[in-house]
């Protein structure tokens, strides 16, 4: 495997930690071997979900994070950042060959980002159309969808069945999909969390859980 330059040789001694620095990751002196690191992933071999989890857990042992990043063209890959600390150099060898094995088998890099996407470790370019997100919103809730907020701010979509689609006219089904395609297009813009989760909290309710609940009024 070949390293940037930024990267550790493997033979280059690990510095100590700076304990004055408030922004430091975990000491690597202590960090499992990346060695062991890999046979411990290769043991999941069968197991692509358990292999996500150990995955970034053995990332965040090193100090590194993990984020899906969304260019402004819509593509999406897998970006990841370690702490700016003495140790820097040798948490971007750890966090490499990690990546690297990521690629062993196929999908699983896909799953990670799609497991990074629904967490919100996201970084989005992609342009936001606040009339977009405002029209596919209202279209949405009138269609018979209700926006959720939960207690810890992530926004979700609930409600039952739409009554247009089993009760409505060919035009009534047609317009009720269309406007719950629309939303979902619009959900996939990271960016345009903070709007929907304002609306939701200006013109919904709470509920005694502390729910936010933006739906059509009967």
């Amino acid at each position: 495997m070949r390293f940037p330059p930024n990267v550790a040789t493997a033979d280059e001694e690990i510095p100590a930690i700076d304990n004055t620095d408030c922004w430091a990751g975990p000491d690597l002196h202590s960090a499992q071997a990346s060695d062991a690191m890999l046979l411990k992933l290769s043991e999941l071999d069968d197991d692509d979900v358990g292999y996500v989890d150990c995955w970034l857990e053995l990332l965040g042992s090193v100090g590194g994070t993990a984020h899906a990043e969304y260019s402004a063209e819509g593509d999406v890959r897998l970006s990841v950042g370690v702490p700016c600390d003495t140790q820097m150099r040798h948490r971007w060898r750890w966090t490499h060959i990690l990546a690297h094995d990521l690629d062993r088998l196929e999908g699983r890099r896909s799953l990670l980002l799609r497991r990074l996407s629904r967490s919100g470790w996201v970084i989005d370019m992609r342009p936001r159309d606040a009339q977009a997100t405002t029209i596919a919103m209202r279209n949405f809730i009138r269609a018979g969808g209700r926006i959720l907020v939960t207690p810890e701010g992530h926004i979700e979509e609930g409600g039952g069945v739409p009554r247009a689609l089993y009760d409505g006219s060919p035009q009534d089904v047609n317009e009720c999909l269309l406007a719950g395609r629309a939303y979902l297009d619009v959900r996939k813009h990271f960016r345009a969390d903070p709007q929907i989760r304002r609306a939701a909290k200006m013109l919904g309710h709470k509920t005694a859980n502390g729910w936010w609940v933006l739906e059509a009024r009967s």
